[in-house]
């Protein structure tokens, strides 16, 4: 089934019919077309590679959201931790008017519309964020992201408007489920409301609230359907909302104190 961009699809494909997607899922286009790169030069990255000579393919594929932090393989597997260059494309559908972009990165990034810079956040830098308002015609427009990685780290998050929510308008494909936290209750969505589950939540579908991880139970990744490890037993506890398996550690409730939570179907 596809979505409200249906006559982008006839107009492309010569398609003779298109169905409304459910409530609970969306069509857009395949959003950002990712490509990560490592360079065949020994060394840390210190710049963006302009060479394409010295740059090897390691992963290739599509993204709603450009957003990770020191988690880059969750997103795009195959990607190294650090020390890495990231090519993303966009073609977005936007009305008239003025507009706000912005990244955070670190180490550098350069965001360019329609083939022209648009924000340059570049340096060895520490998850620094840059935004430029430009006033942009109505209709469809190509973005571009370059990125580098050093040794200190992989953090890029890519906005407009404020929003992770690129409003991405060629080439929808078949109808997807929201993502976790996210939802839409009409049919014939483009995109759903709200934002991906953050780290130490969880939601088991798209169409319902963010919970936070049951003591006992973490989640290192935004956007997830469930929390990894077991609740806590009777008589102890953790952190609620863990992030990471540390803080996630049942321990007995000390004296003078008690835990007698149920457990719960699911976590």
């Amino acid at each position: 089934m596809l979505g409200l961009r249906c006559w982008e699809i006839l107009q492309r494909t010569g398609s003779s019919a298109c169905l409304l997607c459910d409530a609970g899922s969306f069509s857009a286009s395949t959003g950002w077309d990712v490509t990560i790169y490592v360079s065949t030069l020994p060394g840390d990255l210190l710049e963006f590679p302009l060479d394409p000579l010295v740059l090897k393919t390691v992963s290739h594929t599509s993204a709603q959201y450009i957003f990770f932090h020191n988690n880059s393989a969750d997103y795009f597997p195959g990607a190294p931790a650090n020390n890495f260059a990231l090519i993303a494309t966009s073609n977005i559908a936007v009305a008239a008017g003025s507009h706000q972009f912005c990244t955070k990165s670190n180490a550098g990034s350069w965001l360019y519309l329609d083939g022209s810079l648009l924000v340059k956040n570049e340096g060895l830098n520490t998850s620094i964020s840059v935004c430029q308002d430009l006033v942009i015609s109505q209709g469809f427009h190509n973005l571009t992201i370059n990125y580098f990685s050093s040794s200190g780290g992989a953090i890029l998050e890519v906005y407009m408007d404020g929003s992770l929510r690129v409003p991405h308008g060629i080439g929808a494909t078949a109808c997807t489920s929201c993502l976790p936290g996210t939802y839409t209750d009409s049919i014939g969505s483009s995109v759903c409301n709200g934002e991906p589950c953050s780290k130490g939540s969880f939601s088991k579908s798209g169409g319902t609230a963010c919970t936070s991880c049951l003591p006992g139970t973490y989640t290192s990744s935004i956007g997830t359907s469930a929390c990894s490890g077991e609740p806590c037993p009777a008589g102890s506890s953790a952190y609620s909302g863990a992030t990471q398996s540390t803080d996630a550690k049942c321990r007995a409730c000390p004296p003078g104190s008690f835990s007698n939570l149920s457990r719960p179907s699911g976590h």
